[in-house]
């Protein structure tokens, strides 16, 4: 029978692609909804100075 620690050593790679496979999904998602969030800043800047420019031609 062969134990965890002779697996391991007889494929080395197979637990950081674990690691991966476990981390990449959590990554992707936090990496999406952070650039939502900064697509949302950037619409409302583009609304705040097209108001101070509307407020501005209005004097």
């Amino acid at each position: 029978m062969v134990t965890c620690r002779q697996q391991i050593q007889s494929n080395p790679v197979a637990p950081i692609s674990i690691a991966i496979a476990v981390v990449a999904p959590s990554y992707t998602t936090w990496r999406a909804e952070t650039a939502e969030l900064q697509r949302h800043i950037r619409q409302a800047v583009i609304e705040v100075v097209a108001m101070l420019h509307w407020l501005v031609a209005c004097r």
